[in-house]
């Protein structure tokens, strides 16, 4: 247990592995629309999140790694016969962050810059101004808004769970649990009874706290034990979508839990694994809430 509250308390330090870029956004006209901004490594995988219409910064959380990063706008209808238009960040727009050589005409389109970033990095001059792109290298941007119906993040098949019968079960063990979790002793004790939900040995508790609000915890059936974790975060859980959409998002082959969680017009979405003795709080990815109620 007190392995359990040291992670926790680690976690809500917000302490975690995960890299942060950012920077302007540019438009050729003086009204800025929404842009999906998308960073995408060299196997192809993406994070993306979407801006508002005359929004002039992004943020994007991104694991370690090398990324070309690139905008999309959002309800900008392509000319007929040509390539759909695309920003990125290239060498005009490492360039261009010297005025002198911005204004003497020496900054021109050139290829994508590769963003390399470790763990805990956080750079904000990436910016996304070069819309004169090639076509050819335009056509390569090609991830439509339509192909982006969901948060990018962990999969659940990264985190796969032994799911054979368990060869016996034990109740949930109280002892020296967060007085939360003990208040909610009747709600874990009947979410049991049902077996396991998660991860092939656990169960998902889930107990009201008010209108669309639920905390919850896991219960690792084969030991007792309860894995809680305190965090703005996850916890507790809200059922605020303007869809009818679950906040907690799990499998029973899987070890991993996503939270989702509106904020503003945009959902965005945590990253939890469970590891038997805690939990461990991963990366975040962000949609918009019309893209998470469509999915």
């Amino acid at each position: 247990m007190r392995a359990l509250c040291a992670a926790a308390a680690l976690l809500a330090s917000g302490a975690l592995p995960a890299a942060t870029i950012g920077g302007r956004l540019g438009y050729p006209s003086e009204a800025l629309p929404a842009m999906i901004v998308v960073a995408r490594n060299a196997a192809g995988e993406t994070r993306q999140v979407e801006t508002k219409p005359g929004q002039e910064r992004y943020r994007l959380q991104l694991p370690a790694g090398s990324y070309v990063v690139f905008a999309i706008p959002v309800g900008i209808a392509a000319t007929p016969g040509q390539v759909p238009l695309r920003g990125a960040h290239t060498a005009y727009s490492a360039c261009a962050r010297d005025k002198a050589r911005l204004q003497s005409g020496q900054c021109q389109t050139g290829p994508l810059e590769e963003i390399r970033v470790a763990e805990t990095d956080q750079r904000e001059n990436v910016d996304i101004d070069d819309w004169y792109l090639p076509d050819g290298l335009m056509a390569t941007l090609n991830l439509a808004v339509r192909e982006v119906p969901r948060a990018q993040g962990a999969r659940f098949e990264a985190y796969p769970a032994d799911t054979s019968p368990l060869p016996s079960t034990r109740s949930p063990n109280f002892n020296g649990a967060d007085p939360a979790v003990r208040r909610a002793r009747g709600a874990i004790e009947r979410a049991v009874v049902r077996g396991p939900n998660f991860a092939g040995r656990a169960v998902v508790a889930r107990w009201a706290c008010g209108r669309d609000c639920e905390r919850w915890a896991i219960v690792d059936m084969a030991t007792g034990g309860i894995a809680w974790v305190e965090d703005a975060a996850v916890q507790p859980a809200r059922r605020n979508f303007p869809c009818d959409a679950e906040a907690i998002e799990y499998r029973e082959d899987s070890r991993l839990l996503r939270v989702h969680r509106l904020e503003g017009d945009q959902v965005v979405t945590r990253d939890v694994v469970w590891w038997e003795d805690r939990l461990e709080l991963g990366a975040e990815s962000a949609q918009s809430a019309r893209q998470f109620c469509g999915r």
